[in-house]
Formats: C-alpha cells, structure tokens, sequence
C-alpha cells in the first residue's frame, strides 16, 4: 500500500458505467495509505467532455475548485447540465492532513438516451413466414417456448471511426454481434423489469470491433423474463407477450466530422438459426446442423450462403414438437437437402408499435458469466448414462465439449442433489424441466464457441474471469457407482472439438446427467459456468472451524446463484421469483459479502412500480401479472415481514452505504405504506389486511399455510409494522421532515403499547413462547426496559428445552444469534452456531451441502428428501447468520449514529476455545407413526417457561456450563470487508486466556475498538501499553472490553480474556 493514494473510481457505485439516465450522478472514490491517521482534507475533481481535454485540465463540464472536505463518497455532479450521450471523463486529486496530494488515474461515464426523442430506431419482430416455413421450428403458446430468430444488418462506413456507441433493447432478452464478435459480455440483456412501468436499455461501446468499409449487425432474441416462464404457473408471459421485439440504434462519429445511425427498422432481415427453443426453466434445443455459418459477418448477404447454401435444413416429417424432444433427427443425413430460396431465404424483418412505457438505462451491475468451474468426478451409473459432480451447487449452465459424428443428440440434464441409487433427483423442480439438447454438427469448431466473443475454444476456456478451486465435499446421500466397463471407447481427444453453451436459458444444479455420447466422457467435456449479477466481492471470512467456513461459503454461493437482475428465491425450480421477505432478512449478510447497493437500488425501483394506489407493496417484485391485474399469491400483496422490505431495504443500504438518494426517492412510498397498515389497523394490532400471511415462514414446528391468522403471525406482523415506524421516523429525521418523525415516532410508541399489551406478560415472558416472538420483541424495541433481561432469560429456556436447537424460520433467523449476542449470551449464539444435530446451521454442511437449503430438513438421514413441493437446496434465507459472523465474532459493526462506515465499531466477541463434541441428538417422538407431511426429527415444542422468581423457576445454563457442555468455540477468526472507503480487516487468534488481535482500520476513517480483556489485566498495542500506542486514545471501560478511538491505521493488539 502506497503511502497516499487515490483507487477505486465509481459513478453510481460503477466502474466507468456507459448509458446514464441519472442527471446528477454521485461520484466516489478511496483513500490508500499504510500511515495512521492518514486522512482527507479536501479534494478538487474536474470533468471534461473528452480525455484530451481532461488530461489538459480544460475541464469544460465541471471544475469543482479545491474543496475542504473529507468526503469521498456520493459526491454529487454539479457542473454544466448533462445531455444525451455526452461522454463525462473525470479525475479528483486529494489532499492529506499533512498537506500532501495524490491524483487519481482518469475514469469515465457517459450518458444514455435521456429522450423519447432520442431514439430514431424502430422496434422490429420476426416475420411470421420464418417459422412457418421452417418445418422445424416451433411457433410460441402460452405453454410452448418458441424458436428464437435472428436478425441482421448491413452497412458501409466510409471513413475512419472516431466513436461508435451502440444502444439496444428488447422484449425478451438478446445476444448482440459485429463483424462476427460478440458485443459485450452481458447475458439476458436488457434485464428484468416491471414491463407495465418501463423497460431497460444497455449501451455499449462498439469503437473497436467496427472498420471502415462493410460491417454486419446481427442479434439473436430469446424469451427471457419477458415472454417465458417465469413463477409457478402454468402459462408463459406473465410480464408479457408471446411476441418478442428488439430495438437498436449505432450511432458512429468519423474522424471527419461524418455522424451516422444504423437503427432497426424493415430493412433489417430475420430468420431462424440452429437454437429450436429455449426457456429459463425448460432448458434449450441447438441443432448445430442448422447454423448459419457467417449470417453475422459482412458480405453474407452477398454471397451465396444468404440463401439456403449457408444452411439447408431437415425437411423433419415429425413435427415441431418432435423435433423439440430429438426424435426423428438422427435421420437428418438422409433427409431432404434440396436449396429453397423462397423458403429459406432470409425475410424482412416486421415494424411493430412501440411500447407506451419509458426506455431507462439499467442502474446496476449487468448478468454474466463470472466463474467456471471444473467436475470433481464423472461415473457412469448405467450404460452410455454419465453423472458428472461439480462439487459445488451452482446457477447457470454448462458448456459441452464433444467430438461426435453429425446428428449425435447429447441431452444434458441438471439437478442438485442425487437419488439414494445415484441417479439425478430433479423431483424438487416440479415443473421446470432443467435439460438441454445438443445436436452435432460432426467435424468440431462450431461457431457455438463464438457465445462470449471467442474465435476458439482456448479462448473461450480464457475468457471468464476466474476459476474456482474446489474440494470435494462430504454427502449424506448414497454416492455414484462405480464406472462401469460397458465397452464403449474411451474419452477422445477434444481438440477440434464442438464446444455448446446455452444462449437464454440458466440452471440450478451441481449435478449434471449426460446421455448420448458414444464414448466414455472425461472430466473436461463439461464446464460448470456460473451466472450471476456482476456484484463485486466484499467480504471474505474464515475461522478455526471447518464447518463454519462451508457454511459462510453456502451462504455467499446461494446469493451469487440467486442475485442475478432481482433477488430470487431460488434458481432451479419453476419459480425464481424476488421475494421481498427473503431479501430483505439476508440484504445486511448480501452487503458483507458483496457490494450490492447498485443490485438494491435497482431493485427498489422495481418495489416501488408494484406498489398498488393504495400504497400497499408487493410480495414480490417484480410482481406476478395476471391479465391486466397484478396479483401476488391470489392477492395484491402485503405479507407482513414481506412486504415490509420495501422500508427495510431502503433504510438498510442508507446505513451500508451512506446513500440518501435511495432514502428520498422511495420516501413517499414508505410514507404511503406505513399510513395504510395504519389505516386498517387504528387499534396498534396489525391483524387485518395482512393477504397471504406467511408468518415465521418454514420454522420448526411449520405452518405453511396462507391467509390464515395464529397469535404468532399476529405479532410477526404488529412488530414489523413497529419496526417500520421506527425506521421510517429516523429516515424522516434523516431527510429533514420533522413532523413526519415525529408523527412516526408517537406511531411506533402507540404499537408498541398495543403490542404489550397482547403479548407481554408481567414477567417477560411473551404468550406465543416462540424464539422468533422474542427475538422481534428484543431486536424491534418492544418490551419496557425492565423486562428484557427476563425475556432472554425466557428465549434461553426456550433453547435449552429443545436440547439447544434454534426454531426460528425465515423471519426469526436473521435475528436469533444477533439478540442473543448483544442480550450478553454469545455463549449461546456459539452454540447454537456449532451445532451439528437437526435443526440446526451445520446439518446441512455436515451432509454435503453447499449452498443453504430452503428448509432445516430439506434431506436428513431418517427420512430423506422432504416433499419436493417446496425444497429447494440453493435458498439464501436460512444464511442470514453470516451477518453475525462479520458484526460479532469478526466484530466489524456500523456505528449507530453514523451511516457508511466512515466511522464505525470494531467489537469481537472471543468465543472459549474447546474441542467440539456433538450435542446428543433431540429426542423424537412417534417415529414409528410419522406421517409424510411431518417434519423429521420433529423437536417437540418446548413447554411454556416457568415464571422468573417462582417457585418452579427453571435453573438456566450459565454461559461456563453452555461453553463446558458443547465445547464450542473458535480458536481463531481472520475477516474483512470492503467498504465505499476502504477495507476494514479484523483477525483475531486465541491460546488459552491469550489474545492476539490485529486490525486495519482504512484511511480517511475511525473506529470505536472494543479490544476484548480482562479486568485490571494490562493492553498492549504493538508491544507497548495501549496508552502509550499512537493514533489510539483510551476511553476506559465497557464491561468485558476496553473501549478505544482509534485513527486509521493497522493495530495489532495483545490481552488476557476470561
């Protein structure tokens, strides 16, 4: 690290963005340097309409002069107003407390299309006659996925190019091309939207692979969102239409001053290609036989391959839906070949109307592929039947490698977890059939290869930006069979061989079945490709229990594989819907592991087009259509600790991130949902209006069903109503509209009273008896003062009844570990942590998980997989304790007062260290008389805890004899975590009673370091006293730490705990 320095650059969270649509957008960027206390006192950035100019300082947009400030983030533009595709290259030069400078390298952004006006293209659809014509092509219905066409373009530059920017929209989602190369590395492009409220363009720089002369356009359209499945039902284009259209516009400057659009319009051609269908959840059809070998270079349209010799299809006597399922087509060779170019020539593409909503340019972090991976094993489970493990569970698809004669139809198929005998299981994906087809071209190098930009497969094995090393894992399942000696010829080499990845469809899998090849596959013929929003890393952690590592792992592959455009509840089953309930108990464990305030912001806006006139936020967002009727799960939403998110996760990304944008851009929604639980509700219960009522969803014992009303949803949802109140009364503080807190704050104060009322009981104790009852009533504010301490002492019971086990689902979870903590029982929280028995963290993890699991119990060891109706293996909720694992055995905290980690704790809480042996497994109950619908290994419900200072008082565990009874511990944690101003580290190593601490705390910020320490017991920092250690000032102190401010700067710290 340099001793100053200026890194990380970003316009609206991102890295040189093209296309913006935001006319003040916020700049930020970090400090570097190795000295303490090293910090910002002022900066000066300056913005040009070119690099040139910038490099000059003839900064002709905006010169903000030199600035005393040590702010560095959401700076917002100020300078000459911006317009339609104005390119914006900056800099900041910074100075320090000792008066030295650092100036940063130049970045960019650029501005999108900020009028209707703007666009000159035309939208365009395929000509009908192309799948009419094409006997193998599939006509789109409502429970079809059609064939995707392509489309193309010619052109002639003149001169030599200077800028070529390039904007481009769909209904459905594309695939663009120049001159034979892909254009840009986004997949499902433009992402997903509520249709009725406005629709995403992107914008990509095109400078490069354009060239004076003929150059070619081309697209490929898919389904995507837009017009395939998406949620549970049973028809196709709930956020649409069958009909996919497709907008472009290039824009090229010359270096001679020439200007020139290519915009879609009827000049454009269409026709089919070698992709006969393709779905998110059915999978994809590619009969590489079918492709049209240069229909994206120039000049195609010139030769003879524009008419049927680039391809000549099967004249298949089957049908298109038989062709769909592969029959019939190992006859292509002898199937008709005759050229027909009335036919099969390529046809006008057809102008349609418009649509009436606004085209916005995409606020976060586009879809693509951001990992590969490479099978741990292959085995053949039955002759020419090949399971391939990745082990990992991922999102996203594989590409194949085959050499095989022409026709050879290899149907791959995905799943997450394999059936006791060792085949696939892919019952928990209902609907969703998951598979995808390849049908050899023969002779390898198809230009399938191209998919990312790749001229050949070394490339495309290259292009990604990383590959992950994996270990196998430990299953609770059955493993494979062993490979067996079928006779059939061994793995050829694969050089020169055909290499297949999907186009628009995406998977949940770890585990993937091949059929029909003709020779025995090695490792290398599949690549595991993992998709996902490119959110940057955050967070990393690891700690002395391997277990716990796997399970922070799981928890940040569930949100890579399910933060992709939305926040989806799972990737592999006919749902992959962003359900507000989910997202909003896990966004503060998203945020540690990764940077996801562009992801949030952008899927705010999605919450806030669901919301109904009335005010009511959605379930989930983007919210279902139903005709011309929005509809959550038979209703318009407002599931209490669902709908709530849209406060939540708002107030949540101002206190990550600093962002007060977001707070005023949805503070009228906020205001309009909090009035209208108000208004149903003048009593201070929220038991009326609460829609499908999903409570403490998937906790132990389980009630799933919906619209019903239990004491126990009754108060999830009168404690969420008053955790918005107090939420909404700080952010009304926040921007500046003091009644309005004050209004909200007598509100909270009115449920609250309510609430004690219903639930409270003199003693503390809350009538419910549920974990998840008391950890809202703690966590939200809700008990008198004099009474918490009781309600832990009842929450403590209530573990210890159930042989220390948690209970709590999706609502519960989050909370359960951060109460006990700051309620002075880490000793539990460790516990409950390290547990290893069902229910449980590490049950899973103990069983070969490696993502989280939907529910407790989606596999064990009695009674096998749970109802497939609902048991997903890759769903992020139930991962939510990774937030405790960065706030308190990390330590790393935001300050209560002051939002953006510019000035936050760094408090540790040291667990014993203890060899870990297994707590004796929960008794169980009729096992014998077990029904299916009946969770396995069941904990009976505790028994209602005795009142505190009776006679019957139940003797609790006292933090000693919980560490003494489990052994847990950790004997060393090693964390960090990148803010917007630096990256905070926090490694903390345990030997006895000794403690060794080292943390970074970055420049231009401050912490509050709770150094964790005996009483009376002497602090070192660096070898010295900690009174005597530079950049730290001692403020006594609190408990079992000494509380010290401390500057910037690496401290590594030396003490004795208890």
């Amino acid at each position: 690290m340099r001793d100053l320095a200026v890194s990380n650059l970003r316009c609206e969270y991102l890295v040189n963005p093209l296309g913006l649509d935001e006319f003040a957008p916020r700049l930020s960027w970090t400090i570097e340097s190795n000295r303490r206390g090293a910090r910002q006192t002022a900066y000066h950035l300056r913005v040009a309409s070119s690099a040139e100019q910038l490099a000059a300082k003839a900064s002709d947009l905006w010169d903000s002069g030199r600035v005393e400030s040590n702010q560095t983030t959401h700076i917002a533009y100020t300078g000459q107003p911006l317009k339609s595709r104005d390119a914006c290259h900056w800099c900041v030069e910074i100075w320090d407390e000792a008066g030295n400078s650092a100036k940063s390298e130049p970045a960019l952004w650029t501005m999108g299309l900020l009028e209707k006006s703007d666009w000159s293209a035309t939208w365009i659809a395929a000509h009908p006659e192309i799948i009419k014509r094409d006997p193998e092509a599939i006509t789109p219905t409502l429970t079809e996925p059609g064939t995707p066409a392509l489309f193309r373009r010619e052109f002639d530059v003149p001169s030599p190019i200077k800028r070529a920017m390039l904007y481009a929209s769909a209904r459905g989602i594309f695939e663009l091309r120049a001159n034979g190369q892909r254009i840009g590395k986004d997949i499902f492009a433009p992402e997903w939207t509520d249709y009725d409220k406005r629709i995403h363009y992107r914008t990509y720089d095109v400078t490069a692979l354009l060239k004076t002369g003929r150059n070619a356009l081309g697209a490929m359209l898919g389904d995507g969102w837009w017009s395939g499945y998406v949620g549970w039902q049973e028809t196709r284009a709930r956020y649409g239409s069958l009909e996919n259209s497709l907008i472009v516009q290039l824009e090229l400057e010359l270096t001679d001053g020439q200007r020139l659009t290519v915009a879609t319009d009827n000049s454009w051609t269409c026709n089919t290609g070698p992709i006969l269908f393709s779905d998110f959840m059915m999978g994809e059809t590619c009969d590489a036989r079918r492709d049209r070998g240069g229909w994206d270079l120039p000049d195609f349209g010139r030769s003879a391959a524009a008419g049927s010799a680039g391809w000549q299809p099967a004249v298949s006597p089957t049908g298109s839906r038989q062709a769909r399922e592969g029959r019939g087509i190992a006859d292509y060779q002898s199937a008709t070949q005759q050229t027909d170019s009335l036919r099969y020539n390529w046809l006008a593409a057809r102008e349609v109307a418009a649509p009436t909503v606004p085209l916005v340019a995409q606020r976060s972090e586009p879809g693509r592929v951001m990992e590969q991976l490479t099978p741990v094993s292959v085995h053949e489970i039955k002759p020419g039947v090949f399971i391939f493990n990745l082990g990992q569970n991922i999102a996203g698809w594989v590409r194949l490698k085959v050499n095989a004669p022409a026709g050879t139809r290899v149907t791959i198929r995905y799943g997450e977890r394999l059936s006791p005998d060792g085949t696939l299981y892919t019952e928990n994906l209902r609907r969703a059939k998951a598979t995808d087809v390849y049908v050899c071209k023969g002779g390898g190098g198809h230009p399938a290869c191209r998919r990312a930009g790749a001229s050949s497969p070394a490339e495309m094995a290259s292009q990604n930006s990383s590959v992950v090393e994996k270990s196998k894992a430990t299953s609770g399942q059955q493993g494979c069979r062993p490979l067996r000696q079928t006779g059939m010829p061994d793995a050829v080499e694969i050089s020169g061989a055909e290499i297949y990845e999907p186009h628009f469809t995406f998977h949940g899998f770890q585990y993937i079945e091949i059929t029909g090849l003709p020779y025995k596959p090695g490792k290398d013929t599949v690549t595991g490709c993992v998709v996902r929003s490119a959110t940057p890393d955050a967070g990393q952690f690891e700690c002395s229990h391997p277990g716990v590592n796997r399970l922070w792992l799981n928890g940040l592959w569930s949100q890579k594989d399910n933060f992709l455009s939305v926040p989806t509840d799972c990737p592999q089953r006919d749902e992959r819907l962003g359900w507000m309930g989910d997202a909003q108990v896990f966004c503060r464990t998203a945020s540690y592991n990764m940077e996801v305030a562009a992801f949030f912001t952008k899927w705010m806006i999605d919450v806030e087009d669901a919301q109904t006139p009335e005010g009511v936020f959605p379930d989930v967002a983007p919210r279902l259509r139903e005709g011309e009727n929005y509809v959550g799960l038979g209703n318009l939403g407002g599931g209490a600790g669902w709908a709530d998110a849209g406060v939540i996760i708002p107030y949540t990304m101002w206190r990550v991130y600093g962002d007060r944008r977001i707070l005023e851009r949805h503070y009228c929604a906020m205001v309009k949902w909090v009035d209208w639980i108000a208004k149903h509700n003048p009593n201070g219960l929220r038991v009326k209006q609460l829609a499908n009522n999903y409570g403490d969803w998937l906790c132990i014992p389980s009630d799933t069903s919906f619209g019903t009303h239990s004491p126990m949803k009754n108060l999830l949802a009168t404690a969420y109503w008053a955790d918005d109140c107090t939420k909404l009364a700080r952010i009304a503080r926040e921007l500046g509209h003091d009644a309005d807190a004050a209004r909200f704050q007598q509100m909270f104060e009115h449920v609250r009273a309510a609430f004690q009322k219903e639930w409270v009981e003199p003693n503390g104790r809350i009538t419910t008896d549920t974990q998840t009852g008391y950890l809202l009533a703690l966590a939200f504010d809700l008990l008198p003062e004099q009474l918490r301490a009781a309600a832990v002492h009842h929450l403590v019971a209530n573990i210890q009844a159930l042989n220390w086990h948690l209970s709590t689902g999706f609502i519960g979870i989050s909370h359960l570990n951060p109460q006990l903590t700051l309620a002075n029982r880490p000793d539990v929280a460790y516990r409950l942590l390290l547990q290893e028995t069902y229910p449980s963290w590490l049950y899973p993890v103990k069983h070969g998980a490696t993502t989280i699991w939907e529910r407790w119990n989606g596999w064990t060891h009695e009674e096998g997989f749970f109802n497939p109706h609902m048991n997903s293996f890759n769903h992020y909720s139930l991962g939510s304790v990774g937030e405790w694992l960065f706030r308190h055995v990390a330590g790393i905290e935001l300050d209560p007062d002051v939002p953006g980690f510019q000035k936050f704790i760094l408090k540790p809480y040291v667990s014993a260290t203890r060899a870990i042996t297994p707590a004796p497994p929960p008794k169980k109950e009729g096992a014998g008389e077990r029904r299916s619908d009946v969770l396995p290994d069941q904990i009976p419900s505790p028994q209602p805890s005795p009142r505190l200072g009776g006679e019957t008082e139940t003797a609790l565990a006292t933090a000693d004899e919980v560490a003494n009874s489990t052994g847990a511990g950790l004997d060393f944690v090693r964390a960090s975590y990148r803010t917007m101003h630096g990256e905070i580290s926090s490694e903390w190593k345990r030997t006895g009673k000794q403690l060794n601490w080292t943390i970074r705390i970055p420049a231009n910020t401050t912490a509050r370091v709770f150094v964790p320490s005996e009483a009376n017991s002497a602090v070192s920092e660096g070898g010295k006293p900690v009174e005597q250690a530079a950049g730290l000032r001692v403020v006594g102190r609190d408990g079992d730490f000494l509380l010290c401010e401390a500057v910037a700067g690496l401290y590594r710290f030396a003490s004795r705990v208890e």
